[in-house]
């Protein structure tokens, strides 16, 4: 059948043709280059999504160490949910809000913005500017009636 591949053969037609070619070393590395682009593009995806589960998980610790200062060690948490003793629930729903105030207090897209500047050398114009907490009033969270479900 020459260098046609049927469905549900286990090699794909690029790979038949490398194997005739004279210039197979030249068809693998355009090969190669193409899978490398591929997971570029994937790992691109991947980071906000990457970033903003590190930041959730960071959050669940800053709580979790929080309570363990406050003498409550009997704390369940699923991903971002948490739970605890009904007489304790008040000191966590607090816990909570006073741990994402100092974590969200901070510096982080722009302390982010800064190490990809630093260290993969990007140039500055392709990232674009954040500036943290504008027009934000973390202290408003302290005060809230529903923060976390």
């Amino acid at each position: 059948m020459g260098n046609s591949v049927g469905i549900g053969d286990k090699t794909s037609g690029i790979q038949n043709q490398k194997n005739k070619s004279s210039n197979s070393k030249r068809e693998v590395r355009a090969i190669s280059i193409v899978h490398q682009r591929d997971r570029q593009k994937n790992h691109n995806k991947g980071f906000s999504p990457n970033f903003i589960h590190a930041l959730d998980a960071t959050h669940l610790f800053m709580t979790v160490n929080a309570l363990k200062e406050k003498n409550i060690s009997d704390i369940i948490t699923v991903h971002d949910s948490f739970a605890t003793h009904a007489n304790d629930v008040t000191l966590l729903s607090d816990t909570l809000r006073e741990a994402f105030v100092a974590l969200h207090s901070k510096e982080i897209l722009n302390d982010l913005t800064h190490y990809f500047k630093e260290n993969f050398e990007i140039d500055a114009k392709k990232i674009p500017y954040v500036k943290d907490k504008e027009g934000f009033g973390f202290e408003e969270i302290l005060k809230s009636e529903y923060f976390f479900a």
